[in-house]
C-alpha cells in the first residue's frame, strides 16, 4: 500500500483512506460542500466539516514530501503519530497516561468503541445511542457493528449495512434515545435522564453489557444526558457499562466554559473527538480517548480481525498489545496527512489568548442572532440552555458557537431537499461571496434546519489577521459586517429555491 500511496498527489490522498463522503463531485466539492484546497468562501460550516486552510495544506504537503523523499519512512511515521498524540494531550489538557487511538473518522471511532466495550464475548452488547439524528449520519450502523458506507478506509468495497464482523454484529443490539420532541423542541433534561437510566438499568438487569453513547455538543449544540446521571451509572454499574462521550464537535473545555476532556476521562469515560469539526482540519480525522482505568493494555483478547479494514495496528496505542496484534500493520497515509493538517490548526488556535477567544465567541453569537433575526425568511431555533444542564464549568454560561435556523417563504418552512439546494446555492463559487454553511439537519420528522458555526480557523483569523482590521475591535466589526452580508445572502438566495414536495406549515 505504501508504494501506491506515495506515488499519488496531495489532492488524491487527502480524500482517500476513509469513505465515499470525501469524494469530490464535478464541481470539486464533496457532499458537504468542501474542497481539498483552501477556498475564498466565508467558512461557517465547521459543525459539518471545512475546506482546509493554507496552513493545513502546507503542513500536509510538507509531511508528504518528507515521506516521498525518505529511504526509511518508518521513523517519520512513528514521529508523526507521536506528535499527533502529544498535540492532543497538550491542547486538550489530557493526563500523560491517557490512551489515544487514532481513527479515520468519528464514525469509525464508534466501531472501535463498541469493540472495546465488548469485554465478555458470551454476553450481548446493548449500545444505547443518545440523539441519533444529531450525531454522525453513519453512527447507528457503526454502533451496530455494520458497514455504514460502500467504501472502507483500507480501500475495499463493501455492502452498506452488512456486518463488519458477523459474530460481533450478531451480539449487538442498538437502542436510541431522542433528544427532541416530535415538533423539534429539545426535551427536558430530567426526561432524557430518566429514560437513559431506565434503559441502562433494564439492559444490565437482563444480563447484558452496555455501551452508553452520550453526546457533548450534538450537531445543533445539545448536551445529553446530564453528568450527574452518567456519574450515577458509572459508580453503580461500571462493571457492566462503558460510557462513550461523543465530543466529535470538539466544542469542550478551553474557551467553551464547559467541563473539559480531562475531567471526563477521570470519571472513567471514553471520548470521541475530531480534528475536522471545530478545529477545522480537512475532513476527516478522529481520535478515541481512553482512560487508563479501563485497563485496555491488560486485555488478553484483541478485536475482530475484520476491523483491520478500518484501523491499522499503528493507529492504536503501543500498550494495546492484543489489539495491535489483531490488526494488520498497514499505514493509513491519507489519515496521517489529514491529522497533520488538523494539528496545524489546533496549534494555531491554542496560541490565542483565552480572553480573545471569549470576546470573539461572544461577538459571533450576538451578531449571528441579531442579523439572522432581522430577516423574515430566517427563523432561529432556540439554543441549548445550559441552565437545565450541569455541563457548564463553574458559573459562566457557555456561549453558543453553532446556530440552527429554519428557512421559510413567508408561509411554509423549507423541506430538506430545498435546504440542500439552498446550501449549495450560497456556497456556489460563482458568487462574489460564497458562504459555506453547516449542512441541513433533521431535528424531527418534517423539521429541518441549516446551521452557522464558528470554527477555530476563523477564530484565529479574527484574532491575528490585520487584513480584518488593525486591532481586535476592528476585526470584530469586520466579523459583524460579514455576518450581516451572510444573512442577506441566505435570504436573497432563498427566493430562488423552489420546493420539490409539500413544505411544513410554520
Amino acid at each position: 500500500m505504501w508504494q501506491r500511496d506515495l506515488n499519488q498527489s496531495y489532492a488524491e490522498l487527502i480524500t482517500a483512506g476513509c469513505d465515499s463522503r470525501l469524494v469530490p463531485g464535478s464541481d470539486g466539492l464533496n457532499r458537504y460542500g468542501c474542497s481539498v484546497w483552501p477556498r475564498r468562501a466565508i467558512a461557517l460550516g465547521s459543525c459539518s466539516c471545512s475546506s482546509p486552510s493554507p496552513r493545513g495544506v502546507a503542513a500536509a504537503e510538507q509531511l508528504l514530501a518528507e515521506l516521498q523523499s525518505a529511504n526509511d519512512r518508518s521513523p517519520i511515521v512513528d514521529q508523526t503519530l507521536g506528535e499527533i498524540r502529544s498535540c492532543l494531550r497538550r491542547h486538550l489538557q489530557l493526563a500523560d497516561e491517557t490512551d489515544i487511538a487514532l481513527t479515520p473518522s468519528g464514525t469509525d471511532a464508534e466501531l472501535l468503541a463498541v469493540s472495546i466495550a465488548d469485554r465478555d464475548p458470551d454476553r450481548r452488547i446493548v449500545n444505547i445511542v443518545v440523539g441519533p439524528d444529531e450525531v454522525g449520519s453513519g453512527t447507528l450502523r457503526a454502533a451496530s457493528g455494520r458497514h455504514y458506507d460502500d467504501r472502507v478506509p483500507h480501500g475495499d468495497r463493501v455492502v452498506p449495512g452488512g456486518p463488519v464482523d458477523a459474530g460481533l454484529a450478531r451480539r449487538i443490539q442498538t437502542e436510541t434515545v431522542q433528544i427532541r420532541h416530535s415538533d423539534g423542541k429539545i426535551r427536558a433534561a430530567m426526561e432524557i435522564d430518566a429514560e437513559i437510566h431506565e434503559r441502562v438499568s433494564t439492559a444490565v438487569s437482563g444480563g447484558h453489557q452496555v455501551l452508553l453513547h452520550a453526546v457533548a455538543h450534538s450537531k445543533t449544540g445539545v448536551f445529553a444526558p446530564r453528568l450527574r446521571v452518567l456519574d450515577l451509572i458509572q459508580s453503580h454499574l461500571h462493571r457492566d457499562v462503558v460510557v462513550l462521550i461523543d465530543a466529535a464537535q470538539a466544542r469542550l473545555g478551553r474557551g467553551f466554559a464547559t467541563v473539559g476532556y480531562r475531567a471526563l476521562l477521570e470519571r472513567g469515560f471514553m471520548i470521541n473527538v475530531t480534528g475536522s469539526k471545530f478545529f477545522g482540519g480537512p475532513p476527516f480525522s478522529a481520535a478515541l480517548l481512553v482512560p487508563r482505568s479501563m485497563q485496555i493494555e491488560g486485555r488478553s483478547r484483541g478485536i475482530p480481525a475484520a476491523l483491520g479494514s478500518y484501523f491499522s495496528g499503528a493507529e492504536m496505542p503501543k500498550s494495546w498489545t492484543s489489539i495491535r496484534n489483531s490488526l494488520d500493520p498497514w499505514i493509513n497515509l491519507p489519515a496521517l496527512l489529514r491529522w497533520k493538517a488538523a494539528m496545524a490548526e489546533i496549534t494555531s488556535f491554542a496560541s490565542i489568548a483565552t480572553q480573545s477567544i471569549s470576546e470573539i465567541m461572544a461577538r459571533f453569537a450576538e451578531s449571528t442572532v441579531r442579523h439572522l433575526s432581522r430577516r423574515r425568511e430566517i427563523e432561529l431555533c432556540d439554543s441549548f440552555d445550559h441552565r437545565d444542564s450541569d455541563w457548564a464549568d463553574g458559573n459562566i454560561q457557555p456561549c453558543p458557537t453553532v446556530f440552527s435556523f429554519f428557512v421559510n417563504d413567508g408561509t411554509n418552512r423549507f423541506d430538506k431537499p430545498a435546504l440542500i439546494r439552498l446550501h449549495r446555492s450560497v456556497n456556489d463559487a460563482q458568487h462574489s461571496m460564497p458562504i459555506h454553511l453547516g449542512q441541513p439537519v433533521t431535528l424531527a420528522p418534517g423539521h429541518h434546519v441549516l446551521r452557522i458555526a464558528l470554527g477555530a480557523p476563523l477564530v484565529t483569523q479574527i484574532a491575528t489577521d490585520i487584513q480584518w482590521g488593525r486591532n481586535l475591535e476592528q476585526r470584530l466589526d469586520s466579523l459583524d459586517d460579514h455576518l450581516s452580508r451572510v444573512a442577506d445572502q441566505i435570504a436573497t438566495q432563498s427566493h430562488h429555491i423552489h420546493p420539490t414536495q409539500e413544505q411544513v406549515q410554520r
